[in-house]
């Protein structure tokens, strides 16, 4: 009832509860990397697992990060704080994905692509959900884009410097004809792409069952 979670907001939590909650975290970036691996076509994801997911709070905080690649955690946070310069909190919408590889942002190479999707409760914004993926390819003079001679970083790829994919939930079809004309492989991009959605849209429900379960105010605190 609507007096029991006005109690449970104003109950401290205690050791156990936190233990619970902070698991409940966990679980649910394991699952958003068990999405990305399991919907994706390209051997870099689905067999190499070269990808990583976490949940951040609204204004850019880490909340949970799943087990995977070390120096795709260790970049990530960094590019939530960069994007959100880009794409303030109070700017972004329910709906939206965006995505950055640009590496003097990132900090990595251009086949690593983020996807960062805002989520929203009650049309408040609560958390993000973020992954990285490491694409088969993404242009350049070097199928894999990984040039050994690549002279300048136009020779490796298409950067992306933070770009909706998504607005209002819909992708964005000028942004998938160019990706599509700038890569080799570009079925196993755009599946690629729809596995890192699929697995922020599985963060997404996961969350808000635990605001709707808590409330946004307990989980909050």
């Amino acid at each position: 009832t609507n007096e029991e979670i006005v109690m449970m907001t104003k109950r401290r939590i205690d050791a156990v509860t936190l233990e619970v909650m902070r698991n409940a975290f966990q679980s649910i970036a394991e699952e958003m990397g068990v999405t990305l691996v399991r919907t994706a076509l390209s051997t870099n994801i689905k067999d190499r697992m070269d990808c990583s997911t976490a949940i951040y709070t609204g204004d850019g905080k880490l909340i949970a990060q799943a087990e995977h690649v070390p120096l795709h955690l260790g970049l990530m946070p960094s590019v939530i704080t960069e994007t959100l310069k880009i794409f303030p909190s109070e700017e972004l919408k329910e709906g939206d994905a965006i995505l950055i590889n640009d590496p003097y942002i990132s900090g990595s190479h251009l086949p690593d692509i983020f996807l960062i999707s805002p989520i929203f409760y009650e049309g408040e914004l609560v958390a993000l959900a973020a992954n990285i993926a490491h694409h088969i390819d993404v242009g350049g003079r070097a199928p894999g884009s990984m040039s050994v001679n690549a002279t300048e970083i136009y020779q490796e790829g298409l950067r992306l410097p933070a770009i909706r994919l998504c607005k209002d939930g819909v992708m964005d079809e000028e942004v998938l004809r160019l990706l599509k004309r700038n890569v080799r492989t570009d079925t196993e991009v755009i599946g690629d792409l729809y596995a890192q959605l699929a697995a922020n849209k599985v963060g997404e429900e996961r969350l808000k069952e635990m605001f709707s379960h808590y409330s946004v105010e307990y989980v909050n605190d």
